[in-house]
Order: C-alpha cells, then structure tokens, then sequence
C-alpha cells in the first residue's frame, strides 16, 4: 500500500510542476481606431472582455493591457514594442494586437452604446513574445446585422468568435 502511494504522490507531483509548462499564455490589447471620440468605447471592452472569457474558459492563461487609441504609426508601433516588453515582462508566449476600427456612421454614438453597427472590422496580429515576431494578421468585418444582433449581445458573440479564430490558430502553433 506504501508503494502505490509513493508511486501516486510522485505522479502527483509530476502533474502539479508539468502542468504550468503546458498552459498556453496570452496577452491582448485593444487598439481603438476612431476619429469621433477620445476615449476607448464600451464595445472595445466588449470585445476585450469575451475574447478574455473564452479564453479563460479554454484554460489560457490570459492577460490584458492597457487599450489604447490609434493616433498614428509611430504610436501604434510603440504600442507593440510596449505590449510585447510587458508580455516578456510577464513570461507570456503570445501578444495579440486587436485593432478595433469605428464607422463613420457612429460619429455620433456615444461611447457608452454597446452597438454592433457601430463597429467597421476588426483587425488582430499575434506576435511570438520570444522571437518578437509577428506571426500573421486578420481581420473581420462586420456584415449586415439583424435587428437582434445589434446589442451587447451580438458584441459578445461576435467576440466569441473571434476568441474562437484567434485560440484555433494559437493551438497549431
């Protein structure tokens, strides 16, 4: 009886130092393209937030940074030097760069309207944190929405795929 549980404490403690190796780590952060507001809209959190959810929910170890408004290349460009120091910073294996890019048409949204329309696309990159490369880009368009999908609802779901699409190509890494 002593040996089996020798042998069943060692496979436990096997599991306990191996099992942190294999969890996948991510860090997201949301670029806010939009000319009407100086400040990140409710649907970027959205979005941010059930990419975050999914990824929970699949076991990700999964981390945030702060959003930020697209200005410019140049700002854009220290935005990714910063995000991938502070994902290194972190020990974390991937870094992905949302942009969320705003319509024209919602110049007057306020920035608190969870509205699906208001959004044109979305664009992600996933950099390697330990190489620093980039290691492709994508994006998604918002097509023509149903009356009912215009909600936090269909932000969340359309989130949710999205978390789908980026975790699917994170897994054949």
């Amino acid at each position: 009886m002593i040996r089996n549980k020798g042998v069943l404490l060692a496979f436990f403690f096997t599991c306990l130092t191996l099992s942190p190796l294999a969890a996948l780590s991510v860090s997201l952060q949301i670029v806010q393209v939009d000319a009407a507001h100086d400040e990140v809209r409710s649907p970027s959190y959205l979005i941010e937030t059930g990419i975050m959810d999914y990824f929970f929910e699949q076991g990700v170890i999964v981390s945030n940074l702060p959003a930020v408004l697209a200005s410019s290349d140049k700002k854009n460009a220290e935005a990714v030097r910063k995000g991938l120091s502070d994902s290194q910073s972190g020990a974390l294996d991937y870094y992905v760069q949302l942009f969320v890019e705003y319509t024209h048409n919602s110049l007057n949204d306020s920035p608190d309207a969870k509205l699906l329309s208001s959004i044109k696309e979305v664009k992600w990159t996933i950099f390697d944190v330990d190489t620093q490369k980039e290691l492709g880009s994508w994006n998604k368009k918002i097509e023509k929405l149903m009356r009912n999908q215009n909600t936090e609802i269909g932000i969340t779901n359309f989130a949710s795929d999205l978390a789908v699409e980026i975790y699917s190509f994170l897994l054949k890494r």
